[in-house]
């Protein structure tokens, strides 16, 4: 960002006047000043100590590995499908599959890209991903209540597929 020397107040490391100018730079100063403000409290979390150096690189993104949900998402996959037939089901692996081949889709209709960083992931994402999954996928909520019990199940046999335990209660019960 170029700032004509005439405009720039250093005492107050800000544009003077009320100029359109000056107003731009103001704003575009500010973004700057909460973007860097942001990275170095993530790198107080993450590190627990910054550096000018680090929090130069930060603001920059040089050096900074950005984890991203689809790249996160194959992960998890692959390592869940080695252990389907030993202590996960291969219906479980299947919906997971199937969650990740939704986001694939969903990330390019609707936020037109390949993947997002997970620093980008906020509720309105999720929104707008049921959404997708409502409309586009015709996909819709799936509860306990939404199908039978087994015990409604087992009562709907009427006393074919009885257990013996639900027999013994209704003897039981005036």
């Amino acid at each position: 960002m170029d700032v004509p020397p005439r405009l720039w107040d250093v005492k107050n490391s800000r544009a003077s006047g009320k100029s359109v100018e000056a107003q731009k730079i103001n704003l575009a100063v500010d973004k700057i000043r909460v973007e860097v403000n942001r990275r170095y409290q993530e790198l107080m979390q993450t590190d627990g100590y910054v550096t000018a150096a680090k929090l130069k690189d930060a603001y920059l993104g040089i050096g900074v590995k950005q984890e991203t949900l689809l790249k996160l998402f194959e992960q998890h996959n692959a390592e869940f499908e080695k252990k389907v037939g030993h202590s996960r089901a291969q219906g479980t692996f299947t919906r997971y599959r199937t969650v990740c081949n939704h986001i694939r889709e969903f990330l390019p209709h609707t936020y037109k890209r390949e993947d997002i960083p997970l620093k980008e992931l906020n509720l309105t994402f999720i929104n707008d991903f049921e959404y997708f999954l409502r409309t586009e996928k015709k996909c819709r909520t799936y509860t306990l209540r939404s199908s039978p019990s087994s015990r409604e199940r087992a009562s709907a046999g009427k006393g074919k597929n009885r257990r013996r335990s639900d027999t013994a209660r209704n003897r039981l019960t005036p």
